[in-house]
């Protein structure tokens, strides 16, 4: 039996609800590897995390802060 490397993703975001779906998706169709999203919402005022936990998938993680961060501290929140 072969296992398939597992690959996680980070995505950091704020306010991203119009392109986050798409990106999430792109994620989770990758062929050859398990792979995991994992979103950092750093504050949003829109409906970014209202539609990422409508999402409902357990190979989407939702870290939230409510402090505003730049991406490279998202990133650094979400490894």
């Amino acid at each position: 039996m072969t296992t398939l490397p597992r690959l996680d993703v980070v995505i950091p975001v704020l306010n991203g609800e119009a392109t986050l779906k798409d990106a999430v998706d792109s994620v989770l169709q990758q062929s050859g590897v398990r792979t995991r999203a994992i979103v950092v919402d750093a504050g949003s005022t829109d409906a970014t995390v209202p539609l990422i936990q409508q999402m409902q998938c357990e190979r989407v993680q939702l870290v939230q802060t409510q402090q505003p961060l730049l991406a490279g501290a998202a990133r650094n929140l979400g490894l």
